[in-house]
């Protein structure tokens, strides 16, 4: 019980040692990236909302969700009722 109890002890002594690097909200985490330009697109972001990012296209006007972190991501277009994309200034 004494081994254990130590381990314990050892294992909980490491992690507030080492397993927190002073982020304190998931939302930490999220790259604040104002400009994405690439050959294919170029996005500006206009939302920012937790792990939500909001961009619009820059050339064509149609907006994007992007929802995810640094080592996982998504990003679709964002859809009016009708199905066609929505454009910034709507």
């Amino acid at each position: 019980m004494k081994k254990f109890s130590l381990m314990v002890l050892i294992a909980l002594l490491a992690l507030f040692m080492f397993g927190c690097n002073g982020i304190t909200k998931f939302n930490d985490c999220i790259p604040n990236v104002k400009y994405a330009d690439n050959e294919y697109i170029s996005l500006e972001l206009i939302e920012h909302d937790g792990s939500c990012l909001v961009y619009r296209d820059r050339l064509t006007n149609v907006m994007y969700l992007v929802i995810g972190g640094y080592s996982q991501a998504m990003m679709t277009p964002i859809l009016n009722a009708d199905g066609t994309p929505k454009l910034y200034g709507e």
